[in-house]
């Protein structure tokens, strides 16, 4: 259902995607008191504190923020021939994903590090053919550097940029330098902030404490969870052969852009190994190329039966715990 239905990108797909969203979150939107507890903004307490307070409206928020973030990601695959165009695929399996935990579906600072990771990709792929990177580089930089203040293991970002300059094949040395530049501006800024009001002694320890590295924190995740990731890893184990194949067949285009998603899986992965960090965390983080393997997958398929039952269970799933939530 859900692949023939999104299989077309008309007004009607818009409206149906919105609709798909909602529903995904009507029981925190029916039952905020209970399944909002701020704990997404646990490093923010003055958001944390606003999200306790006004719940609905931060979910609203939350909601509108997922589908645009969906619509980009949608754009851009389909803009740089990841996945076929002038469909929604993209955008519904990322909103499904997305939505597919109980504690994925409250207000969440992850949303907006999604949200500048995947302005970050699309200002990546654009690099491809271009005479003039400098000022996409900065963008880049200043982005992920974004992304750190507000989740800090997104740093591992910053390695991944430079990593796409040798998939582009650019080697000059101001390529190299300004994403460093971009980086640093955002914490520069900070930092004069907190010199300002004479907080910059604190915050100088507490920043000094995430600069280490250790195994991830262990999370321990229901069997009820644990059904649906694993009919997700299905689902990415295969979409994954599909865009292996693409970064070594086809255009030149093709090909190196493809490597820049797989990158940007491994570099979200190795992103768990800093301190403090719950691997819960980091899903949001391997779910923006996540999506566009399987997406990659579904938006050639010719036949779709499996595919579709596949997320016909995954949707069963998801409704069945947010039934046994409130059983």
């Amino acid at each position: 259902m859900i692949v023939r239905l999104f299989r077309s990108q008309y007004l009607v797909q818009y409206i149906l995607l919105f609709i798909l969203t909602v529903l995904l979150w009507t029981d925190a939107l029916l039952f905020p008191e209970k399944l909002v507890t701020g704990e997404g903004f646990k490093s923010f307490p003055a958001i944390k504190n606003f999200v306790l307070s006004y719940p609905f409206i931060t979910l609203i928020v939350s909601i509108v923020l997922l589908y645009l973030q969906a619509l980009m990601l949608n754009t851009i695959a389909g803009l740089h021939r990841i996945v076929e165009r002038n469909q929604l695929i993209v955008a519904a399996v990322y909103v499904l994903m997305m939505s597919s935990q109980t504690e994925m579906v409250q207000p969440n600072v992850m949303l907006l590090v999604n949200f500048l990771l995947i302005l970050m990709l699309y200002v990546n792929l654009q690099l491809f053919g271009t005479t003039e990177a400098l000022g996409s580089l900065f963008d880049m930089g200043f982005l992920v550097g974004m992304s750190s203040l507000l989740y800090f293991p997104t740093i591992a970002f910053l390695p991944f940029i430079f990593v796409s300059l040798l998939v582009y094949q650019l080697f000059r040395w101001r390529e190299w330098i300004v994403p460093l530049i971009g980086f640093i501006a955002p914490y520069l800024i900070v930092v004069t902030w907190y010199f300002w009001f004479d907080q910059l002694g604190d915050k100088y320890q507490y920043f000094l404490s995430l600069f280490s590295f250790e195994i991830p924190v262990y999370q321990d995740v229901s069997t009820k969870n644990m059904v649906i990731w694993g009919l997700f890893a299905i689902l990415v184990l295969i979409g994954l052969g599909r865009i292996l194949k693409s970064a070594s067949d086809g255009s030149v285009e093709g090909r190196k852009k493809n490597r820049v998603v797989i990158f940007m899986f491994l570099f979200a992965v190795g992103s768990a190994f800093f301190s403090g960090q719950t691997l819960t965390s980091h899903v949001y983080l391997e779910i923006i190329p996540v999506v566009v393997f399987i997406s990659a997958y579904i938006s050639r398929l010719r036949k779709y039966f499996i595919i579709e039952l596949v997320f016909s269970l995954i949707i069963i799933a998801i409704i069945a715990i947010k039934a046994l939530n409130f059983s």
